[in-house]
C-alpha cells in the first residue's frame, strides 16, 4: 500500500510530460478554428439539430460559404452551400 502512491505519482508525471498538443491538418476549404458538434452538414441539411451544446471544439472547420460533406469525414471534407 505504501508503494501505490509513488507509483500513481510516477504515472500521472509521465502522462503530463508525454501529452503532445497536436495541431490539426486542414487543407482546401478549411481552416484551424472551433466548430460546434451538431453544425449544419449535408447528411442533416433537410433535418438540422435541434438542441445542441453551447460549447465548441478545437479542430478543422470550413471556411465561409462552405458546409462538411458529414460528420464522419477524416478530414474534413466541404463542399460549397448553395441557398435555395
Amino acid at each position: 500500500m505504501k508503494f501505490l502512491f509513488p507509483f500513481c505519482v510516477v504515472i500521472l508525471f509521465g502522462a503530463v510530460f508525454t501529452f503532445e498538443i497536436t495541431q490539426p491538418d486542414c487543407h482546401g476549404n478549411t481552416t484551424e478554428g472551433g466548430y460546434n458538434s451538431c453544425r449544419l452538414r449535408c447528411d442533416n441539411l433537410n433535418n438540422p439539430p435541434r438542441i445542441c451544446p453551447q460549447f465548441l471544439l478545437l479542430g478543422c472547420t470550413c471556411k465561409n460559404g462552405y458546409i462538411p460533406v458529414d460528420a464522419s469525414s477524416k478530414p474534413l471534407k466541404t463542399v460549397i452551400k448553395i441557398y435555395l
